[in-house]
């Protein structure tokens, strides 16, 4: 939802693919935890043997290094792969535009998880958590 009110603010159209990407760039800070949506995905078909997980040896790489909620919870994650993705954008497609959804979906992310109660280190490799809302105003799940 963010992606899309961020899309029209700009005054950019939203075609599928940068949905996506915008998708695939919300999801990608959660790289760090143990069940990241973006570590199970595979592909291929589980019937004939042939399955691979692009994502799952990035993700442990980035849980056992930093933890969850570590360096990509962070504007300097951010800056990083969305360099990455921009220069390999630009290499093949001399454009920007796929890496713009991806960082806007990135930023997304970070903005989220900086209303739950534990925050981010949106300063890594300053490690203070960075909340926009104070503890006692944010949502608690009891059970």
């Amino acid at each position: 939802v963010f992606n899309i009110i961020i899309y029209n603010l700009l005054g950019f159209p939203i075609p599928p693919l940068n949905f996506i990407i915008a998708s695939f760039g919300a999801l990608f800070p959660d790289l760090d935890g143990l069940d990241a949506k973006l570590k199970h995905l595979t592909i291929g078909k589980k019937r004939n043997g042939l399955v691979i997980q692009p994502f799952e040896i990035f993700s442990e790489m980035f849980h056992m290094l930093f933890g969850h909620r570590g360096l990509l919870h962070s504007i300097l994650a951010l800056i990083i792969f969305s360099i990455i993705f921009g220069s390999i954008e630009w290499y093949f497609f001399d454009n920007l535009i796929l890496s713009l959804s991806f960082a806007i979906g990135f930023f997304s992310h970070l903005l989220a998880d900086m209303l739950t109660k534990s925050g981010i280190p949106l300063l890594y490799p300053w490690k203070r958590k960075i909340r926009l809302i104070p503890k006692k105003l944010t949502c608690t799940h009891y059970r």
